[in-house]
């Protein structure tokens, strides 16, 4: 809207003879176009961060539900009267598993 109402302006001058007028219009429309171009380029760049972190976020959420999952794990053979299991356990949890094991060991007796 401004733009046009600078043209308009441009032009009434141009058609009167007014170089004065002529002159400072003609820097209003360049300096209009500057700031319209700037503002644009802030809009294009914050949608463009915006797409970034839309994007980003899954990826985030998948590398963190795939960490279980790519935890190295240990396998505990359990030998026992009668037969034999293969436990596979995180290493983190092994220790927590041979004490629960031996407290069942001290309940079972």
């Amino acid at each position: 809207i401004r733009k046009r109402q600078l043209q308009e302006q441009l032009e009434n001058a141009e058609q009167s003879g007014d170089g004065g007028a002529v002159s400072n219009l003609q820097q209003a429309l360049a300096l209009n176009r500057e700031v319209y171009n700037r503002t644009r380029a802030q809009r294009l760049e914050r949608e463009r961060k915006d797409r970034q972190q839309k994007t980003a976020k899954p990826e985030r959420l998948s590398s963190s539900s795939a960490a279980p999952t790519t935890t190295p794990t240990k396998v505990i053979r359990l030998d026992y009267p009668g037969g034999k299991v293969d436990v596979s356990v995180q290493q983190q949890d092994e220790g927590r598993l041979l004490r629960a094991l031996q407290v069942a060991s001290g309940r079972a007796t």
